[in-house]
């Protein structure tokens, strides 16, 4: 399936899946998409959310996708939340979190990537148009779902 085919498929079913199999799933591809990881940690430690290592995960992919026991197949799990910061703002975070579906001679993947926004509108509006995007970053998850447990989850999905 092509990744254009993957998307109209999960926009479809929006409302029921939460997780997929990635047949063809590429680290590069990973790390490529995370966008200004830094603004990122900055913005969560300012609402909150401390401690979170965002080089540490670009990294361990890197040594994963040298790996020859990748095939290329792994599971990622989706989820949102909206918070509400220790700063008085509301963030809207999209994880992805990954792991893989054949571990043979592999190591623990332990990768989630975020999508973060400012909600400002929230809870009148969840529109992405009415939200300010902030970026995307690479987290280890259990780090990740620790450290999000010292602010106000106002709406998770």
């Amino acid at each position: 399936m092509d990744e254009g085919n993957e998307i109209i498929i999960m926009i479809k079913l929006n409302n029921l899946l939460k997780e997929i199999t990635d047949y063809n799933f590429s680290f590069a591809r990973l790390v490529k998409d995370s966008k200004n990881h830094m603004k990122v940690k900055s913005v969560l430690a300012k609402a909150g959310i401390r401690g979170l290592d965002v080089k540490g995960p670009m990294r361990q992919t890197a040594a994963l996708q040298n790996n020859p026991n990748f095939k290329g197949v792994m599971f990622k799990h989706m989820q949102y939340r909206y918070i509400k910061g220790k700063d008085g703002k509301t963030y809207f975070i999209y994880e992805t979190q990954h792991w893989l579906s054949d571990a043979h001679n592999m190591p623990k993947i332990n990768i989630t990537e975020i999508q973060v926004s400012e909600a400002p509108k929230y809870p009148e509006s969840t529109s992405s148009s009415d939200e300010k995007m902030i970026g995307s970053a690479l987290v280890f998850t259990d780090k990740f779902l620790n450290a999000v447990k010292s602010v106000e989850t106002l709406k998770r999905g």
